[in-house]
């Protein structure tokens, strides 16, 4: 409750007010705030905040439309005063916009994206992520490797000894437009490697932003964003209606993206039984967002990638499988876990 307060615009508080605007409101609550000086803040929005708020309630305007009978969905009345003010200030900063002097900024070197700057980043992320030194073995210096070349576009990356080449016989086509699938036993890196360079791209990013790097374009291109499939089903059986449902399709299906742990995650119960994560793949392929996967090996079949591949098609059916070899390139990490 108070965090909501605290959101809204610089205004007196009265009882009068609380009871009128908020009249979920116990009179305790009231005589607290009241009696505490506090003022109400509606603090402003971005431009991201903003036009999501603004595509939220046209889809809210379309599903009323639609469903004129069920209960009529609109923005909270905080989200209305954020869209105003951000309005207000927008049109403040068009009308003053010619009789100010333009900022001149000037771009400065950055780190570039290089092999070696990005295996010493590496280094720095992984123990800034997990405490201790990255430890370099024979099979992890080839699993590190691979993902490495493959983020800086080296040719070298086709030479990997951990990228497959072929499969069952089939020759397959590696290439720096498809996203990785990463497969291997249980605790042996996968998740560990790929959160490091997540880390490190939007670290960079960030910097290259602030600093106003000439190369900003190269991080912002490396940037993407690791999740677990299991975060993923949880998220989506919270949704409350089919709007949400709608936005979080679209959020699953656009930018690049991680997901973790693929084929472990729980068929989704949300009014009926969904498979979500094989929706996202479906819409991620129609819309050729490049997408990364870490999955481990099939448990009656370990260090066997080809039965680890057939279990994607169980789990997603063979439209799913079949777009596989289309979307990623099929990276195999070696060794045994590190767990404990």
């Amino acid at each position: 409750m108070m965090k909501e307060i605290q959101q809204q615009e610089f205004a007196k508080i009265t009882a009068e007010h609380l009871k009128e605007k908020y009249n979920h409101l116990s009179d305790d609550d009231i005589k607290w705030i009241t009696s505490s000086g506090k003022e109400f803040k509606t603090g402003s929005i971005g431009r991201n905040k903003y036009h999501f708020l603004i595509e939220k309630r046209n889809s809210y305007n379309l599903y009323n439309q639609k469903y004129p009978n069920s209960e009529k969905m609109e923005l909270t009345d905080l989200e209305n005063q954020q869209i105003s003010k951000y309005e207000e200030e927008f049109t403040y900063l068009k009308e003053n916009l010619n009789s100010k002097k333009p900022n001149v900024i000037d771009f400065i070197d950055g780190i570039e994206v290089t092999k070696s700057n990005l295996y010493h980043g590496f280094l720095q992320s992984f123990k800034y992520l997990n405490g201790y030194d990255f430890k370099a073995t024979p099979e992890t210096i080839k699993n590190l490797e691979v993902i490495l070349k493959y983020f800086i576009k080296d040719i070298e990356f086709y030479k990997c000894e951990n990228l497959l080449k072929i499969i069952d016989g089939v020759e397959l086509a590696p290439s720096f437009d498809k996203g990785l699938l990463i497969v291997g036993n249980y605790g042996n890196g996968k998740s560990t490697i790929i959160k490091c360079f997540e880390n490190l791209f939007n670290h960079n990013y960030k910097i290259a932003y602030e600093k106003h790097w000439k190369n900003i374009s190269d991080w912002a291109y490396l940037r993407f964003k690791i999740v677990s499939c299991h975060e993923i089903i949880s998220e989506f059986e919270s949704l409350p209606n089919p709007n949400e449902k709608d936005f979080f399709n679209k959020k699953y299906s656009e930018f690049r993206y991680c997901f973790d742990d693929i084929k472990k995650e729980k068929i989704a119960s949300n009014f009926g039984l969904t498979n979500v994560m094989q929706t996202i793949l479906e819409k991620r392929y129609d819309k050729k967002s490049k997408t990364y996967l870490t999955m481990n090996f099939n448990d009656d079949y370990p260090n066997d990638t080809s039965k680890a591949l057939e279990e994607l098609g169980i789990k997603y059916g063979n439209h799913v499988y079949d777009r596989v070899f289309e979307m990623f390139n099929i990276i195999e990490f070696k060794g045994k876990s590190f767990r404990k």
